[in-house]
């Protein structure tokens, strides 16, 4: 046989070899697959100073098991976090003191296992929208990813009303959403479904719109404000009201204005 054809054929079984083509006992071995899936998700709303807490999923989906370090019962201690704002800048990283960290312990995930954990963001954040990126102690290391958003904001509203309000004539109501964090955010700012109370000095309701009649009945539509950047939507002309003085209340936004109408 010339030796351009056994060297042809010594490669192509190496090459089989490679890619495991040969096998033991006529079937092929399934090397395990490192695939485990992770869900990341802020708990609930948080103001500046609050801490965050995040819900971690780790479901292992893949062939074997998969050895995941840094976690103690339900809880993640110590996280490995980086964040980025989004409005920009470099990334926010904590630096743990080896002393003072909780290194957590070893745990490994069955096929079809899955697991809910704790984390608790350790950085204090202003007031905006964020990216957290957790890695999470395994090999090779693995990602997760949430959408972390810190109050107050990112809207600030505001009742406009025109100046000047005369006894007997219909008021033209706005909405002023001003956004207050550094970076655009997108929102449905549609006011179907809103309540709005108007009250007299002496605490009486005059305009009730009843919310639960005007809820919103198409899909959302986004509006999106740049920071710093205002955006009115109409509420529509209110019912006269005699010469007084009232408080109108947007209700479940904080927004709230005193008004005079003069005869």
């Amino acid at each position: 046989m010339p030796k351009t054809t056994l060297r042809r054929l010594r490669r192509t079984f190496l090459l089989c070899l490679t890619l495991g083509a040969v096998t033991t006992g006529g079937q092929a071995q399934t090397p395990p697959e490192p695939r485990t899936t992770l869900e990341l998700q802020q708990l609930e709303p948080v103001l500046a100073g609050q801490p965050i807490k995040l819900r971690l999923l780790i479901y292992r989906w893949g062939n074997g098991p998969q050895v995941i370090g840094g976690l103690r019962d339900d809880d993640v201690p110590c996280p490995l976090f980086k964040v980025y704002d989004k409005a920009g800048g470099p990334p926010i990283i904590e630096r743990y003191l080896t002393a003072n960290c909780d290194v957590g312990q070893n745990v490994t995930f069955k096929t079809g296992e899955r697991r809910l954990y704790t984390v608790t963001l350790p950085m204090k954040l202003t007031p905006g929208e964020y990216t957290a990126i957790l890695t999470l102690r395994s090999q090779p290391p693995l990602y997760a990813r949430a959408t972390v958003n810190v109050g107050p904001g990112p809207f600030v509203p505001e009742l406009v009303l025109p100046s000047g309000a005369k006894a007997g004539r219909p008021l033209d109501l706005r909405v002023a959403f001003r956004n207050v964090w550094r970076s655009a955010v997108s929102r449905d700012l549609r006011l179907c479904g809103q309540g709005l109370l108007i009250r007299d000095e002496e605490g009486r309701t005059v305009y009730d719109n009843q919310p639960e009649k005007t809820t919103c009945t198409t899909d959302l539509r986004l509006t999106t404000v740049a920071p710093g950047g205002v955006h009115v939507e109409r509420w529509g002309l209110l019912p006269a009201l005699k010469a007084g003085r009232y408080t109108a209340v947007l209700w479940g936004t904080g927004a709230v204005k005193q008004f005079e109408v003069r005869p």
